[in-house]
């Protein structure tokens, strides 16, 4: 599913998620994660107003995120783990919830996937668990009860998630090149760990500073580099009318990080796919393009080893498949980071006596085989949001891939296989 996103639209997700938490926000220290995303988002917009300019950061995004969440929660009916209705209407209670959790990303996922089986047309209950165990939330179609359990395997947002925007933002902001333009690699042989942060950036900026080739730095064994893979001195100008480029961005065809790509003044060959690109372009009088201060990276560190497919499987699918047990039929919803997909699809793992494969197919073959552990859990959907930016637009689109177990002890009702198979959100 896709969303499209413009300021107006934050404006008001931030005011849904304001009015939906200030009851309660007397209750909770000032320093709630909550409450401050929402004074940040809210100084974002009020930015808007003043420069027409809108950045979608993390407070940004999470208060899209939210605001979705909760969009009509309202109608949700709460029940406890045995079905029997609450008094409490929804509302208040995930409102005081969510501000007293220490991380209430599952909870607000858990809302994430109520909505979207309400939004197929699905009779959707939400589970306050309370004292007792159970799912998070059930489904009723076709007569049967269906279990759902959802797992969120980090806290939102990942720390990658935001360092590697932060480390191009910094990089960017302090590199004086002028109007010159550069690309560079930052790679290492192990996994970018937080306190190495820091140095990466300053040895960034002067490899770019000072046109090394490369350098290297060295903390906790970690060897970092940055590779200074080109450098063009000034403006390009290039034999483009204004009109063209303009026609580029409003053709839905064309990717805006193509046409970036193709502005920029390196070879696109050399551009390896999931390559951070921003060129910044303007036009002569007489309407041709010039296209001044790009930035490329590429960001290669090898963060996912085998042991991430242990934590994951051995944690939370383990979990996942332990809480549904006895509860057939059920579908588990396990969400990952959109960073961690990007670099399983990037990534292959070596294992002894087999061929590397992409890490992506190495999850999915070990969900397949815990699928196969469990006659209670009839499927596995993997979500993850990705975020996308044109202008002062922004696009949200959730992935959505299921896992179906071969052999489970009873059969999920037609109407959520449709689901599953996302056929009931086009009617």
């Amino acid at each position: 599913m896709r969303y499209n996103i413009d300021p107006y639209d934050i404006m008001q997700y931030r005011n849904r998620v304001l009015d939906f938490f200030e009851p309660y926000a007397n209750e909770v220290d000032s320093n709630n994660s909550i409450m401050t995303q929402i004074e940040e988002a809210g100084d974002i917009i009020n930015r808007f107003f003043r420069e027409d300019v809108i950045d979608y950061t993390i407070p940004v995004r999470n208060i899209v995120i939210i605001g979705k969440a909760i969009e009509s929660i309202h109608e949700f009916p709460v029940v406890k783990p045995d079905g029997s209705h609450r008094k409490e209407p929804a509302e208040k209670i995930y409102s005081k919830k969510l501000l007293t959790e220490e991380n209430p990303w599952k909870t607000i996922y858990e809302l994430e996937v109520a909505q979207s089986c309400r939004s197929a047309g699905l009779d959707t209950k939400l589970v306050h668990e309370g004292q007792d165990s159970g799912p998070d939330i059930l489904v009723y179609s076709g007569g049967e009860r269906i279990d759902i359990e959802c797992k969120r395997r980090d806290t939102y947002p990942s720390d990658k998630e935001y360092d590697y925007e932060e480390i191009r933002k910094e990089i960017i902001n302090r590199v004086e090149v002028g109007e010159d333009s550069f690309f560079i690699e930052l790679t290492a042989d192990g996994p970018l760990e937080e306190q190495a942060i820091q140095s990466v950036i300053d040895l960034a900026v002067k490899v770019i500073e000072n046109r090394n080739s490369e350098m290297e730095y060295k903390i906790n064994n970690i060897k970092y580099k940055v590779i200074l893979k080109d450098y063009y001195e000034g403006e390009r100008r290039m034999d483009i009318s204004k009109q063209d480029v303009e026609r580029w961005f409003e053709n839905e065809i064309i990717s805006p990080y193509t046409i970036q790509k193709f502005l920029s003044p390196f070879d696109q060959d050399k551009i390896s796919h999931g390559s951070f690109v921003k060129t910044l372009f303007k036009f002569t009088k007489e309407g041709k393009t010039i296209s001044k201060k790009g930035a490329v990276f590429d960001f290669n560190f090898p963060s996912i080893d085998d042991k991430y497919y242990n934590r994951i499987v051995n944690t939370t699918l383990s979990s996942g498949r332990k809480d549904l047990k006895n509860r057939s039929p059920a579908v588990l919803f396990l969400h990952l980071p959109a960073y961690e997909t990007e670099d399983m699809v990037r990534y292959n793992v070596q294992e002894e006596s087999y061929d590397p494969i992409p890490q992506i197919q190495r999850l999915e073959q070990r969900i397949e085989g815990e699928l196969k552990q469990s006659s209670s859990v009839n499927a596995v959907v993997l979500n993850t949001s990705y975020f996308s930016t044109k202008g002062n637009n922004c696009h949200l689109e959730r992935g959505f891939r299921v896992f179906q177990n071969p052999s489970p002890d009873d059969l999920l009702p037609k109407e959520f296989k449709r689901y599953l198979a996302g056929e009931l959100f086009n009617q």
